[in-house]
């Protein structure tokens, strides 16, 4: 009988740690699934070094399109044509595009399918392929083109530096009037990268000026834009960069009607809640910022008004801001502590808002020398004033949307025509008696308790994918409830057996 026994614990020993390993890799499975058929996400490398680049028609070496540098370009006199073929073994995905001047329509021929590109005269534009190929054309005809830079990029998840530009179309909840290029950077500091990491703000920067007559500020513009998480294309508009040393220059310098009817434009166009303005003062006391900001100032409480520049008026309709801050204006004030702000999206890498624009104005590299963004002193991007309020002043005074609901819960351009209600004088407002129940009915008492959600338990109501996660783990805590109940049925026989033992001895001895 010992000998039954003995095999029974052995056997059931074994079974045991079997059953418990089984279950504790089902556990593994059912935390972690790992599903064989769908693909790994990975990077696209950048293939541009390695790929064979071919120009027709143009005027320089195939290896300035491949330099990486938008300060080198190719010209074309007329037709234009690059070849781009990439290392054997690897196929092409994506082209990013950087042209030296803003380019009309161009097209990518791929794969018997053809890409337009320059529809929206974007200054970079990426290209992104439906299908991989070894070799793709890019081309135009019947124009002079000035081509900077081509990255070829493989299969994969495009890297965060590669710009894929959304058109400047639709509502943006925040308008931000910078003068030059940089100068969303050093006055208005964190607000692009903070706003563009919560993920509920939609961004427009309007620029005052161009810098078509230095070219290579027009790349800094933008990548540090990119850089600061602003993905909406900016407007830039026809007005020349002129230097002012005052507002009453700058008036005889610019058209203060143009301005005041392109300001009034983008208003009406883009329908934002928050509009973002130079200081009055010019910032270091620059004309062209004091006229920007001095113009704001009136348009902000007209834009409604269809007698004020109707042409905007007509293709866009009216629209009122509910708010228009201006940087270090002295009443109102707030202080958007943007070195306390550490931004949530995994693009800025853990930085806070300060430090995104300090790393986003780093991308003019023309402009190091005589300006830096910072917190601190008479230039401090921190500090901001309410100029113009219709939903109240601040309260907390960190956030340009106090008070205002983000994001927005439907778009004004969306939303249906109503008629609106006749409001009822108050002598007209009578009281309404309560409805009497029918007779022979009694109401029930109304249960404000929330409704109560009850887990969902079988396979079948789960979400087709995780109906294997259930499986497996249903599975796991049978085994564990199988291997509980062996180890305590081993453990009373274990007790009985030592027990039997100990009264045999003591029989023995007496």
């Amino acid at each position: 009988m010992l000998k039954v026994y003995r095999a029974f614990r052995f056997c059931a020993r074994k079974l045991t740690y079997i059953i418990s390993a089984a279950a504790l890799l089902l556990s593994m499975a059912s935390v972690s699934p790992v599903h064989a058929d769908e693909p790994e996400d990975w990077e696209a490398a950048d293939l541009t070094k390695d790929s064979a680049v071919v120009i027709t028609g143009g005027g320089a070496a195939a290896s300035t399109l491949t330099d990486g540098n938008p300060n080198t370009f190719v010209s074309f006199v007329d037709d234009g044509e690059v070849t781009v073929t990439a290392p054997s073994g690897q196929m092409i995905s994506a082209l990013y595009v950087v042209w030296r001047g803003v380019p009309e329509e161009w097209t990518v021929e791929a794969g018997g399918r053809s890409y337009a590109g320059g529809e929206n005269g974007f200054l970079h534009e990426t290209v992104k392929l439906d299908e991989p190929v070894a070799e793709a054309v890019l081309q135009w005809e019947y124009r002079q083109a000035y081509l900077a830079d081509i990255h070829i990029l493989g299969e994969g998840t495009l890297p965060d530096w590669v710009q894929q530009w959304e058109a400047p179309e639709g509502p943006a909840d925040l308008l931000l009037f910078p003068t030059h290029a940089d100068d969303e950077h050093l006055y208005f500091g964190g607000a692009m990268p903070y706003y563009a990491s919560r993920g509920d703000t939609i961004i427009q920067v309007c620029y005052m000026v161009n810098h078509n007559g230095e070219p290579y500020r027009l790349h800094e513009q933008l990548d540090g834009l990119w850089t600061a998480g602003v993905r909406r294309y900016p407007v830039i508009p026809e007005f020349p960069d002129i230097y002012s040393n005052s507002l009453s220059h700058a008036k005889t310098v610019y058209d203060r009607e143009e301005i005041l009817a392109y300001e009034t434009e983008m208003i009406r166009r883009f329908q934002p809640m928050v509009v973002i303005g130079h200081d009055l003062k010019g910032e270091y006391g620059h004309g062209a910022h004091m006229l920007n900001a001095d113009c704001l100032t009136e348009v902000i409480e007209k834009t409604g008004d269809p007698d004020y520049f109707p042409e905007s008026y007509e293709a866009y309709g009216g629209w009122q801001a509910s708010k228009l801050y201006l940087h270090l204006y002295d009443q109102n004030q707030i202080i958007m502590e943007w070195g306390d702000m550490t931004l949530a999206s995994p693009f800025f890498q853990g930085q806070t808002a300060l430090e995104a624009a300090i790393k986003a104005f780093d991308c003019h590299a023309s402009q190091q020398e005589w300006f830096q963004v910072t917190a601190s002193g008479p230039y401090d991007c921190r500090k901001f004033g309410l100029y113009y309020t219709n939903v109240g002043l601040d309260e907390a005074g960190n956030d340009f949307f106090e008070h205002l609901e983000l994001p927005r819960l439907a778009s004004p351009l969306d939303a249906p025509e109503e008629t609106p209600p006749e409001v009822a004088l108050p002598e007209e407002v009578l009281p309404v008696e309560p409805e009497q129940p029918e007779q022979g009915k009694t109401e029930e008492p109304a249960n404000n308790e929330p409704e109560k959600v009850l887990p969902v338990t079988e396979p079948a109501l789960l979400p087709e994918d995780d109906r294997p996660t259930y499986s497996l783990r249903m599975a796991a805590w049978a085994a564990g409830g199988i291997s509980l109940g062996l180890f305590v049925i081993l453990f009373l026989v274990g007790r009985v057996k030592k027990n039997r033992s100990r009264l045999g001895t003591k029989s023995r001895k007496s």
